[in-house]
């Protein structure tokens, strides 16, 4: 089972990458995120790594991701799916798996 974490300092980094993400802002959001994913696995806090990981990935989509950036939204939304499906948030892996479909990828 997933270890629980406070909720307050841990999610403000995700909450502050959304922000920065519908602000037109990638490389900000994209280095909230980065940070966020690290505190939360150190943390254990596996539930917002789902979250974090799913939010990092639809903004590599949603900014027109090439490259190593595609290969990073796959492999964000593959952990994002396969995490997600292990804790049961059945919202988060639908999502991840909407994400992957409309890339043209397969979950893990």
């Amino acid at each position: 089972m997933a270890r629980i974490a406070s909720a307050s300092p841990v999610m403000a980094m995700t909450r502050t990458g959304l922000l920065a993400h519908t602000s037109a802002e990638p490389q900000v959001a994209r280095a909230h995120f980065a940070r966020a994913a690290s505190m939360h696995e150190r943390c254990g806090a596996d539930a917002f790594t789902a979250h974090t990981w799913l939010a990092w990935a639809e903004l590599l989509r949603d900014h027109a991701a090439v490259g190593d950036d595609a290969d990073e939204c796959v492999r964000l939304a593959r952990r994002a799916h396969r995490l997600s499906a292990e804790l049961g948030l059945s919202g988060v892996e639908l999502r991840a798996g909407r994400l992957l479909a409309a890339i043209g990828a397969q979950p893990d």
